[in-house]
């Protein structure tokens, strides 16, 4: 028994020490420094492969590609490797290619996981916006075929494969395209000096049918679609593969069969619904693409998976004989969404057969070429995820270590005066029992009138905020119907302060006139809001426009969310202060909002210097280890100065969202302690976003078709969203606890997210 004591007494004091700030930001650095280790491991394949950042200078608008450069130890200049160039879709950067890129490394591949144009460590003088994929790949290319350590046969045809999911996909055909133009223009010169660089493409989660005119340089232009025979011509001898997830969001639905045919008459539309459940193989497309049936025999059905032999002749047409390009297709469905490919066991399954298959037929077209010296098959398992599993430890650490890091600066004189001191009130006891009574009933319909104004209704009407559509009219008559009201109001009161001066005594007008006035502020302040809401929906498309200015485009349409996202939350905290909290006492300081202009001042550095600890880990490791700290499409990673630039110029767009977000969650959990008030702020935050995703994949895997059809890429925006979000509202009330007011939180969750976001998508560096 005294055993058992002296135990629990050993591991209550464990337990305090373990809450002290110093052990807790010793736990998150362990954290950070293990899992940053164990993931630079599995990067490398256990140290067979190095793993190095290279920047091509590729001369285009004075375009810098960056890369992760994986290479074995079995390549060098004196043995030259098979090189595979992969790069990511529209929204990410090189490190969402961890999973081809470790995985055929140690397969004895040189590997390139790249930047495309305007994002990553990737810049040029852009041209025109959405312009980034045409030629990222080829110019790419076109630098690493050079390298003495990339394989080339004795005619000069590299073993070069080009490879992208989504966007990159597209760029992926269209290196295809540049290269043939490339290799015709040598045979027009000198054939015998004639060759190709690129010898195999494979595109995840992108139909070669949405390949736009590669010639194309502005957003008008790049609407003209090529024609099938026009996009597979090129393709020659090479191989070509494409993975196309049955529930992929954006493509694999035939648009119509005068693609195929070239006569519109006999077409149709491309729907508008695109979240729906597919079968590429099963398509007209997907059977053009495969060989359109000249490579079948009689009865016999194009299956997923599958190598088909294709014969081409000098016009691209599909032949059975004579003097032909011989080459193969594939093409795999994995059951997944468009953004399930890259962080998926089965398309990476699916990636390693195709490359092994893909490059043993192209070198066997070489007779110098030896196939069986490349060490292909070594390596066992899949091992890319535990890369990504722990990353996502040491990401675990680095936000771990925010509250420890605040704690232990508070404790610093300068940034102890943050705090706001919580004055007292001395009562009796029987009117402590009132205002209690009043409190809770004033905090219950708050609490209910908070979550569903900021969690659900933001939530529920996310298409319409994300894509600013039609719909926003109901908010704008939402909005002029509250100012409406409250002038009918004010008018009312004041014609019967006017009534009273005339029929009543002085202190009984007096008193009208008092009251008038009070509620007249009160409901100039809601009709503010009311009409800065007005202000959002009506002129929706001004705001955040995509241009030289906001070119960020995913992040204006975030933006735009949050903004009519905080105005709602601020409509509904206003309304609810005058009329329950104010009755109840309420004042700044309820809402967190008491502090001196220093305080705030103290509040923006205390931020600051957090976000730039953080950021120091964030390089070092990124210096160190060549990692970052993620978890599938959620980073945080190293940023560049264009990076900088954006967030400077978007961290005021967000700081409105966060300040009344970190209003809202000390507001309403205030007095839920533990644990449950953590949770209660995180279902504040993203509670009503989360339930949209699950209502809109679950209906779509359960029935085929999503529940808003017509979204295919604002969905996949919350994947990011979420996660900081919940983070945010954790940070909101831990850092309330300690402060007694917002703006240290408002200031940390504006800078942090919003570096977050501009690091992790498309900016568009457009020429002046």
């Amino acid at each position: 028994m005294e055993e058992n004591v002296k135990k629990e007494c050993r591991f209550k004091s464990f337990m305090k020490n373990f809450k002290k700030p110093t052990w807790l930001l010793s736990l998150a650095m362990i954290l950070v420094l293990l899992g940053s280790i164990f993931a630079q491991m599995a990067n490398t394949s256990f140290y067979k492969v190095d793993v190095d950042e290279v920047t091509l200078e590729t001369g285009n608008n004075n375009g810098k590609l960056s890369g992760l450069l994986y290479m074995p130890d079995t390549c060098s200049n004196d043995k030259p490797c098979p090189l595979i160039i992969t790069t990511h879709g529209y929204l990410n950067s090189k490190e969402m290619q961890d999973a081809p890129a470790i995985e055929l490394s140690k397969r004895g591949y040189i590997v390139l996981a790249l930047d495309m144009y305007d994002h990553g460590d990737s810049t040029w003088d852009t041209p025109a916006t959405f312009t980034f994929w045409q030629t990222a790949l080829w110019d790419a290319v076109k630098v690493m075929y050079e390298k003495d350590y990339v394989l080339k046969a004795a005619d000069g045809d590299g073993m070069i494969a080009v490879s992208g999911h989504s966007m990159g996909g597209f760029s992926s055909h269209l290196a295809i395209y540049w290269d043939e133009l490339n290799y015709q223009e040598m045979v027009a010169a000198d054939p015998t000096t004639a060759h190709r660089k690129i010898a195999i493409n494979l595109a995840a989660g992108a139909d070669f049918k949405r390949m736009e005119s590669p010639d194309a340089r502005t957003p008008e232009e790049m609407r003209v679609i090529k024609s099938h025979e026009e996009i597979l011509a090129t393709y020659a001898d090479r191989t070509s593969g494409t993975i196309a997830g049955h529930f992929d969001e954006f493509f694999f639905l035939d648009r119509g069969s005068e693609i195929v045919a070239g006569d519109s008459s006999s077409g149709y539309n491309f729907p508008n619904d695109t979240v729906v459940y597919k079968d590429f193989v099963d398509t007209d497309t997907g059977r053009y693409y495969l060989g359109n049936g000249t490579n079948l025999g009689v009865d016999e059905e194009y299956a997923a998976g599958v190598f088909y032999d294709v014969k081409l002749d000098d016009d691209g047409n599909y032949v059975t004989t004579g003097e032909t390009y011989t080459g193969q297709r594939v093409i795999y469905t994995p059951y997944e969404t468009h953004p399930q490919n890259h962080f998926s066991t089965e398309s990476t399954a699916y990636m390693i057969e195709f490359y092994n298959e893909a490059f043993e037929y192209q070198m066997g077209l070489h007779a110098d070429l030896d196939f069986n010296a490349l060490d292909l098959t070594s390596g066992g398992g899949q091992t890319w995820w535990l890369k990504e599993g722990f990353e996502f430890v040491a990401m675990i650490g680095l936000f771990l270590a925010i509250i420890p890091m605040i704690t232990l600066l508070l404790k610093v004189p300068f940034f102890a005066s943050v705090v706001t001191v919580e004055g007292e009130t001395v009562t009796s006891e029987e009117e402590v029992s009132e205002d209690n009574k009043k409190a809770n009933k004033g905090k219950k319909i708050g609490l209910v009138i908070s979550s569903l104004l900021v969690s659900l209704i933001p939530a529920y009407y996310f298409p319409t905020f994300i894509t600013k559509s039609a719909d926003l009219s109901i908010f704008t008559r939402i909005a002029e119907g509250i100012i409406y009201i409250l002038f009918v109001l004010i008018v009312a009161l004041w014609v019967a302060v006017i009534v009273s001066r005339v029929s009543k005594g002085e202190e009984t007008t007096n008193k009208a006139s008092a009251y008038a006035w009070k509620v007249t502020k009160s409901c100039l302040v809601v009709a503010l809001i009311a009409l800065a809401l007005r202000y959002l929906c009506v002129n929706a498309g001004d705001i955040l426009k995509e241009g030289y200015w906001w070119n960020a485009p995913t992040t204006n349409s975030i933006g735009y969310w949050a903004l009519i996202s905080a105005c709602i939350s601020l409509l509904s905290l206003v309304i609810t202060h005058y009329t329950v909290n104010k009755k109840d006492g309420a004042t700044i300081k309820s809402y967190g909002l008491k502090a001196s202009l220093k305080q705030v001042g103290i509040a923006f550095v205390l931020a600051l210097a957090v976000i730039v600890g953080i950021y120091v880990i964030v390089f070092l490791v990124d210096l160190i280890f060549k990692t970052d700290f993620r978890l599938w499409v959620y980073a945080v990673k190293t940023f560049g100065a264009h990076h900088f630039v954006a967030f400077l110029k978007y961290t005021p767009v967000f700081f409105i969202y966060y300040f009344i977000n970190a209003i809202v969650v000390a507001v309403n959990t205030k007095d839920v302690k533990g644990f449950k008030g953590y949770l209660y702020a995180m279902a504040l935050n993203a509670g009503g976003l989360i339930l949209f995703l699950i209502w809109h994949y679950g209906k779509l895997f359960l029935t085929g078709v999503g529940a808003f059809p017509t979204l295919a890429l604002q969905p996949i925006l919350l994947y990011g969203l979420i996660p900081s979000l919940a983070l945010a509202a954790v940070f909101a009330k831990k850092i309330y606890e300690k402060t007694n007011n917002v703006w240290v939180a408002a200031f940390l969750n504006s800078m942090l997210f919003t570096l977050i976001t501009v690091a992790n998508t498309t900016i568009y560096l457009l020429s002046m």
